[in-house]
């Protein structure tokens, strides 16, 4: 396990949903923040297949 590294799951009704969040204030703030103490990003989204 690394410390330095955070994972978040989460899952969203639809890509809509998904979108309102990112532009959502508390996102808007937070992410930001985040960046100042990161050296690198990945980001992974995943579709269900049906």
């Amino acid at each position: 396990m690394n410390p330095t590294i955070l994972t978040m799951l989460e899952e969203w009704v639809d890509e809509e949903a998904l979108n309102l969040h990112n532009k959502s204030k508390h996102v808007m703030k937070i992410v930001p923040e985040h960046r100042k103490l990161r050296e690198s990003t990945e980001i992974n989204l995943y579709r269900e297949v049906e």
